[in-house]
């Protein structure tokens, strides 16, 4: 049986964490995190997992390490050219998804399928192992459109997608108030990233798995009514929604790689609404008027 993974797609900064240990608040979903962040952390010698341990001293992680030992054929962070840091432009695997084209799985992207597949299935089974958990699904939150096109065309894997965006004015404020002021250039350059990242992840979802493994959800929504978005997709996976996903998210574990501090420190789940104070008004306009190709489609309004 093909392992089933909940693959969740967004720009950095969108929420995609929050979801990602939501979701995994169902007893038979299992977050890996940004799954494909794994070896970059396990490098680290500081790093931890969700768990708040290092990876070398995680029994989960020690125990799949150790089950697939030998059975790598392709680097699982093939599309990350650094720690968190991917491209946003691929031009070789974009030019796969102009409509009519035929797509043939060859030896690249099946050995890259096999190393993640052998990492999915030592995961199911550790988890079952070490906590008793009744795994039907893998969350992974690794957010990558590549990597979901990659996965999606080997065939190995039964996937769904969640597509997660948040209105563009908040992302491009969450992107640039850690590198001090906020000016055009830099408000420019992360509405183009919203944009393209927006069309791109569409693209690739629809071509991936198909309108109907396909589900895009507004950051907005998810942190407004928590219960009815995660039912809804709990629902959706085939899953029986549970109640109190807040409660079950502010008192859960989870052995997820990377992501926000949410993943080590849970808090009340709150808007971040910063970015209406936080970023002047001509570049709130700057953001909204360079992500217009796609906030419509998105279901945002101005105001």
């Amino acid at each position: 049986m093909r392992p089933k993974i909940l693959y969740i797609l967004s720009s950095g900064r969108s929420g995609s964490t929050l979801l990602d240990l939501l979701i995994a608040t169902h007893p038979k979903a299992w977050t890996l995190g940004e799954f494909q962040e794994l070896p970059w952390e396990a490098g680290d010698e500081s790093a931890l997992c969700g768990c708040g341990q290092t990876f070398a001293s995680c029994p989960f992680w020690s125990e799949v390490e150790a089950r697939v030992a030998g059975k790598l054929s392709s680097p699982i962070n093939f599309f990350r050219e650094g720690r968190g840091a991917g491209k946003v432009l691929r031009p070789r695997l974009l030019a796969e998804l102009v409509p009519g084209r035929s797509r043939t799985v060859d030896p690249e992207v099946d050995d890259y399928a096999r190393s993640n597949e052998a990492y999915f299935e030592a995961a199911i089974e550790v988890g079952k192992q070490l906590e008793g958990a009744e795994i039907e699904w893998l969350v992974d939150a690794s957010k990558d459109p590549y990597r979901l096109y990659w996965l999606a065309q080997s065939g190995r894997f039964d996937i769904k997608v969640v597509h997660i965006a948040k209105d563009p004015r908040a992302f491009v404020y969450s992107a640039v108030r850690s590198s001090g002021e906020a000016t055009v250039r830099k408000v420019g350059r992360q509405a183009v990233r919203w944009t393209a990242d927006a069309i791109i992840g569409s693209r690739v979802g629809h071509v991936s798995v198909g309108e109907d493994r396909y589900l895009p959800l507004r950051y907005e929504d998810l942190v407004g009514d928590p219960d009815r978005s995660v039912a809804r997709i709990h629902s959706w996976m085939g899953l029986d929604p549970i109640t109190n996903v807040e409660d079950a998210f502010l008192n859960g574990h989870n052995h997820g790689v990377a992501g926000n501090k949410l993943r080590w420190t849970a808090a009340p789940i709150r808007a971040d609404a910063a970015w209406r104070e936080g970023l002047p008004k001509r570049l709130q306009r700057l953001a909204w008027g360079m992500g217009r190709p796609m906030t419509k489609r998105w279901g945002y309004a101005r105001d």
